[in-house]
């Protein structure tokens, strides 16, 4: 469960501060989805595979985290 937490804070942290660096160049974003879009195009993602990956991994996790609660 401590495992699945600091994912889940690392997640969070990272899309959130994306999502800052987005807004500071104009970008508006409302999910992880779109500003890792925005991201990878703007080729500030160089691999895209992990980020997809993990975006899954914390879609699946947080839905199954939740449900134990």
């Amino acid at each position: 469960d401590a495992t699945i937490y600091r994912f889940k804070q690392a997640f969070e942290y990272f899309w959130r501060r994306t999502q800052r660096c987005l807004r500071y160049h104009g970008v508006q974003t409302s999910s992880p989805q779109e500003a890792f879009r925005f991201a990878k195009n703007r080729e500030w993602l160089t691999d895209e595979g992990i980020w997809d990956r993990m975006l899954r991994d914390f879609n699946s996790n947080v839905c199954s985290f939740d449900a134990d609660s």
